[in-house]
């Protein structure tokens, strides 16, 4: 045995001989912290990737919104981020919250629909989706929606006339319905507010819509609200 060897075999020997030193408190301690370290390693990694998976996600919803000529508010990014409102609690008198609404969302165009359906769901709202006039009735005749949020521009059944057809039926008369459009003329406007509640013209603001979804639904609660369904 080499020289080298003998020393590495007697330092091995003190290091081992200082350990049975210590007492086993504090070495069960010891080998704590250097398990608690390498979590905290595992937990810096795992931190990491989720935040890189919520830009990536947050970016996708950035570029969804600019195709639809949508701009984010500062207040809606940091909705995205993660900071949306706590969800409220059922009303004592029984009547349903902002958070328990339903809203039907009818568009054919799924970018808008994810859109839409990702802030509606950011603030509590229950969002149900239809990517036509046919399916949006049926949809409305199943779910029973609160408000109505309807693509006026559909292939088939366009949004008048599911408008039309939902107000032939006494269950879905006085049904607040909003139209989103990119039909800007003033005629398509008018047409638009004389048959429902509110017309919005596309490219609109996330934040905008929303405010008008919370007005509209508790006008319908109001008395006053009864001569739309006169």
């Amino acid at each position: 045995m080499g020289s080298n060897d003998k020393k590495t075999n007697k330092v091995n020997q003190a290091n081992r001989q200082a350990t049975a030193r210590v007492p086993k408190s504090l070495r069960r301690r010891a080998e704590e912290l250097r398990l608690a370290q390498t979590q905290l390693q595992e937990l810096r990694k795992k931190t990491k990737e989720f935040l890189a998976t919520v830009e990536a996600g947050l970016n996708q919803i950035k570029m969804e919104a600019e195709s639809l000529g949508v701009t984010l508010t500062e207040s809606e990014e940091e909705a995205t981020a993660g900071g949306g409102q706590e969800a409220t609690p059922p009303c004592e008198n029984g009547e349903k919250s902002h958070q328990q609404r339903k809203i039907l969302v009818v568009d054919d165009d799924p970018v808008t629909v994810r859109l839409i359906t990702y802030f509606l769901e950011k603030e509590g709202f229950i969002a149900i989706t239809a990517e036509s006039g046919e399916s949006g009735f049926e949809q409305a005749i199943k779910e029973k929606p609160d408000l109505v949020i309807l693509d006026v521009m559909m292939p088939g059944m366009n949004g008048f006339q599911l408008f039309e057809r939902l107000q032939a039926l006494p269950a879905m008369r006085g049904l607040p319905v909003i139209f989103l459009s990119s039909l800007a003329e003033e005629e398509d406007v008018l047409r638009g507010l004389q048959a429902g509640w509110d017309y919005i013209i596309k490219p609109f603001s996330p934040a905008i819509l929303l405010t008008k979804i919370k007005k509209l639904i508790t006008a319908k609660n109001d008395p006053l609200s009864e001569r739309r369904s006169a």
